[in-house]
């Protein structure tokens, strides 16, 4: 087992993971990293929803209405913001893009069974699970796709792997949306694996047959978040087997293991949180090599 040493280690009020459980508490905070490796905490009343970047004094709270349905997701967008809820049926999802004032810009739908996340040039990436390949309104057919803050289609990955003979995604487990020019996805299909999109191309697709809840990446070394039966673990790994695999222990400057329910991933960075402390913590792989070279 590696130890490693968390690094920002904040506390903020947080709920559960909302990927997991539908909240329907009336007061709700949720967190989020934005495509900037922002740390975004949205808290949500029975009227409005409030939203900021922790730890920038300099940007101010933004307001706005809470709008019907669930929110699942509040994300940076370009200069805006991206707001995914659902409101018209069970997991069927739409984008709301947003402007610092609360001003709705777009309101568009993303499909059953989908989930978001922007990139530095305010597009929006959506995956689908297999409800969603397989659903009723047929938006989710693609299993990948990008869009336009506007709504409009960039890019639809199984349309572009039937033109290369490479597999269609049947269920999209997870996205990490790492820079302007990189997207990973972990899917299943024919042959389960994980894929590595640059610049809308398919740059390698690594054959990869468990299932992870989410990863951080960088180069080709994953920090992977498991999550099974109740349990969760952290296990770095590496595609191209160059750096030591093995579970991984977070642990404070005292060298205490550090609480943590549930993860988000944004490029190289994992975020830990815990809610009954409201404990949130970055690990970075940076921070798990470091480990390993002492």
């Amino acid at each position: 087992m590696i130890e490693v040493e968390v690094s920002d280690d904040l506390l903020v009020p947080c709920v559960r993971d909302a990927s997991y459980e539908r909240l329907r508490s009336d007061d709700l905070v949720l967190l989020s990293i934005g495509a900037q490796g922002e740390l975004i905490t949205s808290r949500i009343d029975t009227a409005n929803v409030l939203w900021e970047i922790i730890g920038d004094s300099g940007m101010p709270v933004h307001r706005m209405p809470r709008p019907g349905g669930s929110i699942w997701k509040v994300d940076t967008l370009g200069r805006d913001w991206l707001f995914v809820t659902s409101s018209r049926r069970p997991r069927f999802c739409e984008a709301l893009v947003v402007s610092n004032s609360g001003r709705v810009l777009a309101n568009f739908p993303l499909g059953t069974g989908a989930f978001a996340q922007s990139d530095p040039q305010a597009r929006i990436w959506v995956g689908y699970d297999e409800e969603g390949t397989l659903g009723p309104d047929h938006l989710g057919d693609v299993g990948l796709r990008c869009l336009t803050p506007e709504g409009e289609t960039l890019f639809e990955y199984n349309n572009y792997a039937r033109a290369h003979a490479l597999p269609e995604i049947e269920d999209c487990y997870h996205i990490n949306v790492a820079s302007e020019h990189d997207v990973w996805v972990q899917y299943r299909s024919e042959q389960s694996g994980i894929l590595h999109l640059r610049d809308m191309e398919v740059e390698r697709v690594y054959p990869y047959n468990s299932t992870v809840h989410r990863f951080a990446v960088e180069g080709e070394d994953l920090l992977i978040v498991e999550r099974w039966e109740g349990r969760r673990a952290l296990r770095v790994e590496s595609l191209r087997r160059n750096m030591r695999s093995g579970g991984v222990t977070p642990v404070d400057t005292s060298g205490a293991p550090v609480p943590w329910d549930y993860a988000l991933a944004r490029g190289s960075t994992l975020v830990l949180v815990d809610p009954a402390s409201g404990r949130v913590s970055r690990l970075t792989i940076e921070d798990v090599r470091a480990a390993l070279s002492s």
